[in-house]
């Protein structure tokens, strides 16, 4: 009896040509390739953005934050300190403190970011019934007669003005390319005014003098 012939066309397909899985992993490289190029693109894409959303929105926000804040503590500073001007006993003594006594520009540089360019120190006497009129001077002694609470002017008001020109920086500054905008890319000045009534209105027992106009 003849042996039986196996087909061979039944294992000619379990093998795949050499040429078939080189293309494949190719094509599996070339998809690899693609995708990390993609995902490198991607995460340079998100870096710009977070660089953009830095710039352009937090550091702003923390500026225009911060700056506010810094305003209202000087304000606060600067109120408090002509009030207790205001309890000095002569008008000359009181120009003396605001000229020499370093603990208002203390106070305010401490805040961080605030400097204190200009002080300025008025005496003004307002009337309190028509013809309405105002009369300043920041020189002791040199009050009109007709302006002394005894006088022809009178009843009038009498208050200090402290005006202090001030220097805000901003927290973060911005590139100056981008323009000089106050309290972003260069620092932000204004000048904050506080007001006291003056409180001492007796006449000095030598001279017979006002001791606000001493």
């Amino acid at each position: 009896m003849a042996p039986l012939k196996q087909p061979e066309a039944e294992f000619s397909d379990l093998s795949t040509p050499k040429s078939t899985v080189m293309n494949i992993f190719d094509s599996r490289t070339a998809r690899q390739t693609r995708r990390s190029r993609e995902r490198g693109a991607n995460i340079s894409e998100f870096s710009a953005a977070i660089v953009v959303l830095v710039i352009g929105f937090m550091i702003p926000l923390l500026d225009l934050g911060i700056i506010p804040i810094h305003w209202l503590l000087s304000q606060q500073i600067i109120s408090s300190y002509v009030r207790k001007l205001a309890l000095c006993e002569t008008f000359s003594q009181a120009m003396t403190q605001v000229n020499s006594d370093p603990t208002l520009q203390n106070w305010l540089t401490r805040l961080g970011g605030v400097k204190p360019e200009l002080i300025q120190c008025h005496l003004l006497i307002s009337r309190l019934q028509p013809p309405l009129d105002v009369f300043s001077t920041d020189q002791p002694k040199t009050i009109p007669a007709v302006w002394l609470p005894n006088g022809p002017k009178s009843p009038c008001s009498y208050e200090l003005d402290l005006a202090v020109t001030c220097q805000f920086n901003p927290l973060l500054v911005l590139p100056v390319s981008m323009g000089k905008i106050p309290g972003l890319t260069v620092p932000y000045t204004c000048v904050i005014d506080a007001k006291a009534p003056w409180e001492n209105f007796g006449c000095d027992p030598i001279t017979k003098q006002f001791f606000i106009n001493e």
